[in-house]
């Protein structure tokens, strides 16, 4: 069973990039740094792909799984040292024991702060109404590459993560989810508004996927409902969030 490890880095620690390549060689078979346009160029013991300019996560996981090979499993996990490599034989053994087809995602115990904790219970309540008990925005996650493939991703940047377990759902792909030894850490370069995106995306995914739900009636009426105020309410946030920026930027 091939495994490649798949990291997207945007401007982290060169020193924190090489230990974590370095505990993780010894778990996978290939490792895949992806380096989204950083001021400096990447230069550790791996393959690395580099996007000349900032893209985004999702466009740079889409760009790296081109470049796995003929591997059987994927795995991605994020560069900034919040995930422990010693985790990669947890997601490796769910698929060699069981023979398990599907995605398994890291289930975190701590948050960076009580706030990203109210936003990410916030965002799993309403996804927990169609996909129980997965932690959406984890990124230490892996996957089957049949199962992968199945997969049509088209985000460019942090709404990937969600987007994975949507695609999932459509097609009958199982979602495991595995404890893992999360080290929180203070920078990120996730902001309140990916958050307000975020939840844009999953209401128009809702609306949009509406007749795939196998929810029952009363529950998918009152997810389409609320999806519509959700998506009223976060298109006049991101649109007054972008012209206080643009005005302010000048």
């Amino acid at each position: 069973m091939k495994t490649t490890l798949i990291i997207p880095a945007y401007n982290e620690d060169p020193k924190i990039l090489k230990q974590i390549v370095k505990k993780s060689k010894k778990y996978v078979d290939k490792i895949i740094i992806i380096d989204d346009g950083s001021s400096k160029n990447i230069k550790i013991d791996c393959t690395i792909i580099k996007n000349i300019k900032n893209k985004g996560k999702g466009f740079s996981i889409r760009k790296a799984i081109k470049f796995v090979g003929k591997s059987d499993i994927i795995i991605f996990m994020d560069a900034d040292n919040e995930h422990d490599p010693k985790d990669l034989p947890k997601f490796l053994n769910k698929f060699k024991s069981n023979k398990f087809q599907g995605l398994v995602i890291g289930k975190r115990r701590q948050y960076r702060s009580p706030l990203r904790k109210i936003l990410n219970n916030w965002m799993n309540f309403w996804i927990g109404f169609i996909i129980k008990k997965a932690d959406f925005s984890c990124g230490f996650r892996a996957i089957d590459i049949s199962s992968l493939k199945k997969f049509n991703l088209k985000s460019n940047r942090f709404e990937i993560d969600l987007e994975m377990i949507l695609e999932s759902y459509l097609n009958k792909i199982k979602i495991v989810s595995i404890d893992i030894n999360h080290k929180p850490v203070k920078k990120s370069h996730v902001k309140f508004i990916d958050y307000i995106k975020l939840n844009n995306f999953f209401d128009r995914w809702i609306l949009k996927n509406h007749s795939k739900l196998n929810i029952p009636l009363l529950k998918k009426m009152f997810l389409m409902f609320f999806s519509v105020i959700g998506l009223i309410i976060g298109s006049i946030v991101y649109l007054t969030y972008s012209i206080f920026n643009l005005a302010t930027s000048g």
